[in-house]
């Protein structure tokens, strides 16, 4: 007669579980009801050798000291390190794929969860762990488990479950909380049980992971977490995971893991250098170019006193007045952002409405003529990828075959664009304006998330000009993407040619504006 589990007992809540346990050992009782107790003892004690030895007084202690043998604890510079590692760009192996995944903070995809798995079979275990099955309403189990405890990892899309099979029982463990438990069946006498069926995520994006955490202590011979202590782990758990599956090895040393850490992870693809950061043609500028402060200019570093347009009686031959002093390394990054853009334009009008082929090549093939046109394609591409969800729908919109898992790895570069217009969402299409703040020679192949953050800082700094210098920008931008630009010429067209003169605040709003006739203003000298 086949096992199968009922769905109608009841677990007890913990607390109330332990109290239970508690006054059964301060309980007399006849010898028939103690030699069954003792044999329960032996057999949880087989189960879980890992606390066999462990004194009664802790096993009521904090839950933390639970996965203590399964479990080491995390280092924060190793979370700071898979933090660092998610601003990268996706690697192109396989594993590393996998790792920049979980460290993404996504759902784990299959070929992860396996290839960890992988590394938890070179492990000395009384366990074995079978290969990964499809999750289905009705699971039948044949002799597994029978001479050695197996462990079954089962899958369905995003969801992750799995059993335990002993010669005596089978364990279901899934940590959804509005789960459909599946009918288990065996061969043989053992009973199926879904009392408890572990910790339950509170992210979907962490199923797969509760899932290797119950594996993991199974495996090492100790009971599954309680809830409390595995949300609290899972997300250091997560780091673990990224480190483990870089370094191929579960607890990789101290050393191996400071050898990871002094690596260099970044792995650009040559078409991804040509298309996104404009250096296909262009001399490597300088290693103190890269603007890893544009953000944070120093107060004196770029100013200039300028020469005002208003007049007042000053001694001969002196300047008369002098502007405010306005932080040229913003101010020369956005103008020259337009003035590229404008020029780019003004050749080849861009049209609307791109469909996804002409955008994978613009992506790749850019004639970085404009820094401005270049991001906001990736914009663009981005959101297009976003919006032909499977890969199917990516082959069908493409005119001609070519590799999705090149577009999505591109996509995910392009997503640093995206992200930094999300910045300003409720400005609509003037959203665009922000591509302007970073100049032509800055790469973003690393420090993403600092370089958002910092950028968001500052947006939200009432004392900083940035956000008024994007402002004023914002009618120029709009020209620029809507191929409206005014016919005369511009100030903003001839701005390459007056890049190395000084600016002050009137200069730079002629240099913004849609209007023909702008002019700079002209020193005024006292005779």
């Amino acid at each position: 007669m086949a096992a199968q589990t009922k769905g109608t007992a009841r677990r007890l809540p913990m607390e109330t579980e332990i109290q239970v346990l508690k006054q059964i050992s301060l309980g007399a009782f006849p010898r028939e009801s103690v030699q069954q107790a003792v044999s329960a003892l032996k057999t949880v004690q087989q189960r879980y050798p890992a606390v066999a030895s462990m004194q009664p007084s802790r096993l009521g202690s904090a839950a933390a000291d639970e996965g203590n043998s399964a479990f080491p604890r995390t280092e924060a510079r190793i979370v700071d390190y898979v933090s660092r590692y998610a601003d990268t760009v996706p690697p192109t192996d396989d594993l590393s794929q996998a790792a920049w995944s979980l460290a993404q903070q996504h759902a784990p995809p299959r070929d992860a969860v396996a290839s960890y798995l992988d590394l938890l079979r070179r492990l000395d275990s009384p366990a074995e762990i079978l290969p990964i099955r499809p999750l289905q309403d009705g699971i039948t189990l044949s002799s597994e488990g029978t001479k050695r405890p197996v462990i079954i990892p089962f899958v369905e899309g995003d969801i992750w479950a799995f059993a335990v099979a002993y010669a005596d029982c089978v364990h279901w463990y899934d940590s959804r909380r509005e789960k459909h438990v599946p009918v288990l069946s065996s061969p043989d006498d053992r009973s199926v049980t879904n009392l408890w069926t572990g910790p339950q995520h509170q992210r979907s994006e962490d199923a797969a992971l509760f899932m290797l955490m119950g594996i993991r202590c199974i495996q090492r011979g100790c009971p599954h977490l309680a809830q409390e202590t595995a949300v609290d782990l899972v997300s250091n758990f997560r780091a673990q995971v990224v480190i483990e599956l870089l370094c191929g090895k579960i607890n990789p040393t101290r050393y191996e893991t400071s050898r990871l850490l002094s690596q260099e992870i970044e792995e650009q693809s040559l078409f991804f250098d040509n298309a996104m950061n404009g250096l296909d043609e262009r001399p490597s500028p300088p290693p103190d170019t890269e603007p890893d402060h544009v953000f944070r200019p120093t107060p004196n570093a770029f100013s200039y006193d300028i020469p005002s347009i208003s007049v007042s009686v000053q001694p001969a031959g002196k300047r008369i007045s002098h502007e405010n002093v306005v932080k040229v390394t913003d101010a020369q990054a956005i103008l020259a952002n337009l003035n590229e853009a404008c020029l780019a334009t003004r050749a080849v009008a861009q049209s609307t409405g791109t469909p996804l082929d002409i955008l994978w090549c613009l992506v790749q093939n850019i004639s970085s003529t404009s820094a401005f046109h270049d991001r906001r394609n990736a914009v663009l591409f981005y959101e297009e990828m976003k919006r032909h969800k499977t890969d199917q729908d990516v082959k069908e919109a493409m005119k001609y075959p070519t590799s999705v898992q090149d577009m999505r790895a591109v996509r995910a570069h392009c997503k640093f664009w995206k992200d930094i217009c999300e910045l300003r969402s409720s400005w609509g299409e003037d959203k665009y304006v922000l591509l302007l703040a970073f100049p032509r020679n800055f790469t973003g192949r690393s420090g993403r998330a600092r370089h958002i953050r910092e950028l968001e800082q500052r947006l939200n700094d009432g004392a900083d000009h940035l956000e008024a210098y994007l402002h004023a920008a914002r009618d120029m931008c709009r020209a620029i993407m809507d191929n409206s630009l005014p016919g005369e010429s511009l100030m903003i067209d001839v701005y390459h040619l007056k890049k190395h003169e000084p600016l002050t605040e009137s200069s730079y709003d002629a240099f913004v504006s849609v209007k023909p006739r702008a002019k700079l203003p002209i020193p005024r000298w006292v005779t």
